[in-house]
């Protein structure tokens, strides 16, 4: 009996032994920490995008010692193509959401608007008028801007803004009936400001992805050059130059591993954060902006004898704020997400800058006014993405659907007085759109996008009568225009359902 009270007695102090040990190493050995991602450091990357130009300008056209007041024309030069660089910058995380930071960029750029050719544009024997082709380059830009962006932890959407510099060339070639063009080239650098911004995302380790829209302005640049004979006229060529930049970029973040310092996991029972899903119905709205790119051609033709006395050509360029909303449903498969969604947006999109072939006010003078406008646009796409959890990056294409509403208000040709005449043309044109763009969750149900859409909505044309008293010169035109819209946009949506 005495055997088993001391074999007892051993247990139970062995147990005992064991439990404070156990309750010992509980308290002196904490759970694995976790580190968190951080955006403070230095990262550089490389960027490829489209650049969009819309560079209101013309033409003040005078005859040497005549007196007469200057003919103003005024047309869009529309330089546009592949851009490519590299940004290199540095950030800090202030806290937990907020984030500062400073970038520089440098941009080789593929833009250039070969398609201008304005004031009677012909080249056929017999007939040639007087024309002038107009070409436009922007051969590089550079920005240095800041950076302010909140941040849910691996990703980020920020704004920024800063100084852009950048070169643009011209050429223009004057026409003067069967004689040889006479070229005329123009080179500036010139300085100016950007505004953007755009949405970054932690891919995995130091690599993050990021999709971007710049608004660059670079100022006015003017010349004076003179026609060559036989109608020599001095001639002062100005365009505003202003650059709409998509692009997206990956960016390299230096540092181990772009972590803050190993933080413990706090004590208590462990807590498993609910894996995000995309699939379900969502719901939402955006805003943003609109630049149409309408490649637009007039031919007027001699009601007598049926000849061509102008062919010019030249971009509409309706530009705007756009705003609307979305449904949709998506699946996830993996990392793979499959959807659909259609939007509807109202748009304020208007161009009411051309003034072409003649716009001269002054009695017996005659004027060519043209005005567009998209009064809505809507879409239904399908989407394909990939996604790490929360975030998505996806491509989407569809049709689409839009109100064209065009207007033209001319005098007669050498009229006078001067008598106007307005010419109105409106449809609803359908085509397709395709894009992309970069989603990420922000909280609970709740995420936020950022998007680009190119849309076509095939072609307007038309023809109608100048008016024909009391001219001589009384002519049926030929318009016609093709609906290229491209759309930038940022968007909120709520996933119904369960994550």
């Amino acid at each position: 009996m005495k055997n088993w009270l001391y074999v007892s007695a051993a247990l139970l102090a062995i147990g005992v032994s064991m439990s404070a040990r156990a309750a010992d190493m509980a308290v002196k050995a904490p759970p694995a920490p976790v580190p968190a991602w951080t955006w403070s450091g230095y990262y550089a990357g490389l960027n490829l995008g489209y650049g969009i130009g819309s560079d209101p300008g013309g033409f003040n056209i005078v005859a040497p010692g005549s007196g007469v007041s200057p003919t103003p024309e005024r047309f869009n030069y529309s330089p546009a193509g592949v851009i490519g660089g590299g940004q290199i910058g540095i950030n800090w995380q202030v806290d937990p959401h907020w984030v500062w930071g400073a970038e520089a960029d440098l941009q080789g750029s593929g833009q250039s608007d070969h398609f201008t050719c304005v004031q009677q544009c012909l080249n056929v024997p017999g007939v040639s008028l007087n024309g002038t082709t107009v070409n436009q380059q922007l051969n590089w830009f550079a920005t240095a801007r800041s950076r302010l962006g909140w941040s849910n932890g691996p990703a980020l959407w920020y704004a920024t803004a800063g100084f852009a510099v950048g070169e643009v060339r011209t050429a223009i070639n004057a026409i003067q009936q069967a004689s040889p063009a006479v070229p005329f080239s123009f080179n500036d650098t010139k300085g100016g400001f950007v505004l953007g911004g755009g949405l970054e995302d932690r891919l995995w380790g130091n690599w993050t992805a990021k999709a971007e829209y710049l608004y660059i302005d670079l100022g006015t640049i003017s010349h004076t050059f003179t026609y060559p004979a036989p109608f020599p006229s001095i001639n002062t060529y100005e365009s505003h130059i202003r650059d709409s930049v998509v692009r997206l970029g990956l960016n390299y973040k230096f540092g181990d591993p772009g972590m803050t310092p190993a933080v413990a996991a706090p004590a208590g029972p462990a807590v498993t954060a609910a894996a995000w899903n995309w699939t379900g119905f969502h719901a939402g709205a955006n805003a943003g902006g609109g630049l149409a790119r309408d490649p637009t051609n007039k031919i007027g033709i001699f009601n007598t004898t049926g000849n061509p006395i102008l062919d010019e050509s030249y971009y509409l360029m309706p530009r705007g704020v756009i705003g609307g909303g979305q449904i949709g449903y998506d699946w996830q498969v993996s990392s793979i997400v499959l959807g659909a969604e259609a939007d509807f947006q109202f748009s304020s999109q208007t161009d009411s800058t051309t003034c072409a072939t003649f716009c001269d006010p002054t009695p017996g003078g005659s004027i060519a006014l043209v005005g567009q406008k998209l009064p809505w646009i809507a879409t239904a796409r399908g989407r394909l993405g990939w996604t790490n959890g929360p975030g998505l990056v996806y491509v989407t294409g569809g049709a689409a659907f839009a109100r064209v509403e065009t207007s033209i208000t001319e005098s007669d040709l050498n009229g006078a007085p001067l008598v106007l005449k307005s010419f109105d043309f409106s449809t609803t044109r359908s085509g397709f759109a395709l894009g992309g763009g970069v989603e990420h969750q922000i909280a609970g149900n709740w995420t936020a996008k950022a998007e680009y859409l190119y849309a076509s909505f095939g072609g307007v044309s038309t023809t109608y009568a100048n008016p024909a008293p009391p001219s001589v010169f009384a002519t049926t035109h030929h318009f016609s225009s093709s609906i290229r819209d491209n759309i930038i946009r940022a968007g909120v949506n709520y996933k119904f359902g369960t994550l």
